[in-house]
């Protein structure tokens, strides 16, 4: 049976890992999570896949512990480490790639649909369903990887998806995804998010009525962290 040693960044204590916690204890994988405000980051060495969450940062902020992270992403990228950036950690991950990071006309919050791009696999993303998936949003920043900017290793970074105010929504750069929006968030883990944010939080992330779209997205989430994360499981025999 394979395992694999996952390293979680933090930015927030609200803002845990959520359903990737449910992911690791079906596949029987394990989690290491670590708090980059406090200056504490993981050895690529010690594991076979990083994901970075979201928080209430911006970017263009960059104090010192951001700029470690941002280091150490770099690190990651050259190794081509299987790496996952949620909400700002895609910002982060697209910014050490020379992305655009830019404050959006509207920012998105709450539940909005998501659409594949035209010239995009359905496939490669994992999941046919997403190009009709719902998926919870709260950020106003996004990305912009234009045509003429070179990613860090010559390599080409693929936009996957898309939404109505947020053109670049998914990217993909070798090993390591880029994702705008949250996958991760479950119910359990909004409701704290509403404990620690209250009336900050979009109303529109709690509606019980997207029990549906809970259940989608956690099947495409789960689906795509055994594709990005397929080559760094090891086997126990």
């Amino acid at each position: 049976m394979g395992s694999l040693s996952l390293a979680i960044i933090q930015h927030h204590q609200a803002e845990g890992p959520g359903r990737i916690s449910d992911w690791c204890k079906l596949s029987g994988h394990k989690i290491t999570r670590f708090m980059a405000p406090d200056g504490c980051l993981p050895d690529l060495n010690q594991f076979g896949g990083i994901i970075i969450l979201g928080g209430p940062m911006d970017v263009e902020d960059n104090p010192r512990w951001m700029q470690k992270e941002r280091s150490l992403i770099h690190s990651a990228i050259e190794i081509n480490k299987p790496l996952i950036g949620i909400c700002l950690g895609s910002q982060l991950l697209a910014s050490v790639l020379g992305a655009k990071i830019y404050p959006l006309k509207q920012a998105e919050l709450g539940w909005y649909d998501l659409r594949v791009n035209a010239n995009v696999s359905s496939a490669s993303l994992a999941n046919k369903n997403l190009i009709n998936l719902a998926v919870p949003q709260w950020h106003y920043f996004g990305f912009n990887f234009d045509s003429h900017l070179a990613p860090l290793t010559h390599k080409s970074v693929e936009i996957k998806a898309y939404s109505s105010l947020c053109p670049q929504q998914v990217f993909r750069h070798q090993q390591q995804y880029g994702i705008q929006f949250h996958p991760e968030w479950d119910a359990v883990q909004l409701a704290y998010l509403q404990q620690a944010f209250s009336e900050q939080c979009p109303e529109d992330l709690y509606a019980k009525s997207r029990m549906n779209e809970q259940t989608q997205l956690q099947h495409w989430f789960f689906n795509l962290l055994d594709t990005v994360f397929r080559s760094a499981i090891t086997s126990d025999d």
